[in-house]
Formats: structure tokens, C-alpha cells, sequence
């Protein structure tokens, strides 16, 4: 019984709601549309430019010259005479010289040139291109040269001579001469030279287009008929 009284409440509505549909004239549409557009530009341009330059230039020039001149001479002359009548001579010569010319010369080129040039663009394509370019050039001259003339002469001359007469006499000549000349010179010559230049650059162009076209169309048509 309660499910018939139920069913009758729905059957109920049901002619009250056709009722009311068939108040409205005939043919009429009902209908919605719904337009969206959207739209949504990006533009996004990023230069970047980079340029340093260093130069570094050292010079050094150093020179050092040394002279000695050494000079000795000693001379004794003794004389001792003694009657008895003996004779006795000697005669030591001896002569030392010493030449000695030490040139040393040093020469050290050095260039180094270094150059980056680094380019980067991006434009939803990516273009890395880099160039280095690095000379490295050294010159070392080295030169060394020695001279030594070393001269020693020793005359020994000895008369012994008795005659119960005795005469002494020695004579000694010392020379010593040293002669040393010594020459350094050192150049050094270095370049440093640094050139970078980066540039960076970026475009980015994002474009989005949605369209969206909705439409419903509704027809009703009807008329209420009571059983």
C-alpha cells in the first residue's frame, strides 16, 4: 500500500511539471552558448654583453757587472855578506796570473694571448659557440761563457860558490795579478693579454590561444492531457 502511495505522488508531480511545459508556445528554443577566448602572449628578450680586456706587461732588465782587479807584488831583497869568502845566489822569478771573464746572458721572452670569445643564443633553438684561441711562446737564450788563462812561469836559478869568501843574496819578485770580470744581465719580457667577450641572448615567444564555443539547444513541446 505505501509503495502505491508513493508511486501516485511521483505520477502527481509528474503532470503538474508537464503542465507547466506546456503553458510556454509552441516551438520555442531554450538554449545556451557559452564563448571563451583566451589568449596569453609571452615576449621575453635577454641580452647579456660581457667584454673584458687585461693587458699585463712586465719588463725587467737587471744588470750586474763585477770587476776585480787584484793586484800583488812583493819584492825582498836581502842581502848578507860574509867574509870567508862563500857565494851563494838564488834567483826565484815566479809569476801567476789568473784571467778570468765569466759573461752569463739571460733572455726570456714569454707571450701569452689568450682569446674567448663565447656567443650563446637561444631562441627555442641553442647555438653554443666558443673559440679559444691560447699561443704560448717562450724564448730563453742562454749564454755562458768562460775564460780562463792561467799562466805561472817559476825560474829557479842557484849558484853555490865557495872561495872561503861567502856572499848571500836572495832576491824574490812576487806577482799576482787576478783580473775577474763577471757579467750578468737577465731580460724578461712577458705579455699577458685576455679578451673575453660573451654574449648571451635569449628570446623566448610563448603564444596560447584556447577557443572554446559551447552551445546547447533545448526544445520542448507538449500539452497536458488528464487521463
Amino acid at each position: 500500500m505505501w509503495r502505491l502511495a508513493i508511486l501516485s505522488y511521483d505520477i502527481a508531480v509528474l503532470r503538474v511539471q508537464l503542465c507547466t511545459v506546456s503553458s510556454l508556445p509552441r516551438n520555442q528554443a531554450i538554449g545556451s552558448a557559452l564563448h571563451q577566448d583566451i589568449k596569453t602572449s609571452r615576449h621575453q628578450d635577454i641580452k647579456t654583453s660581457r667584454h673584458q680586456d687585461i693587458t699585463t706587461s712586465r719588463h725587467h732588465d737587471i744588470k750586474t757587472s763585477r770587476h776585480q782587479d787584484i793586484t800583488t807584488s812583493r819584492h825582498h831583497d836581502i842581502k848578507t855578506s860574509r867574509h870567508q869568502d862563500i857565494t851563494t845566489s838564488r834567483h826565484q822569478d815566479i809569476t801567476t796570473s789568473r784571467h778570468q771573464d765569466i759573461t752569463t746572458s739571460r733572455h726570456h721572452d714569454i707571450k701569452t694571448s689568450r682569446h674567448h670569445d663565447i656567443t650563446t643564443s637561444r631562441h627555442h633553438d641553442i647555438t653554443t659557440s666558443r673559440h679559444q684561441d691560447i699561443t704560448t711562446s717562450r724564448h730563453h737564450d742562454i749564454k755562458t761563457s768562460r775564460h780562463q788563462d792561467i799562466t805561472t812561469s817559476r825560474h829557479h836559478d842557484i849558484t853555490t860558490s865557495r872561495h872561503h869568501n861567502i856572499t848571500t843574496s836572495r832576491h824574490q819578485d812576487i806577482t799576482t795579478s787576478r783580473h775577474q770580470d763577471i757579467k750578468t744581465s737577465q731580460h724578461h719580457d712577458i705579455k699577458t693579454s685576455r679578451h673575453h667577450n660573451i654574449t648571451t641572448s635569449r628570446h623566448q615567444d610563448i603564444k596560447t590561444s584556447q577557443h572554446q564555443d559551447i552551445s546547447i539547444p533545448r526544445r520542448f513541446q507538449g500539452n497536458c492531457h488528464w487521463p
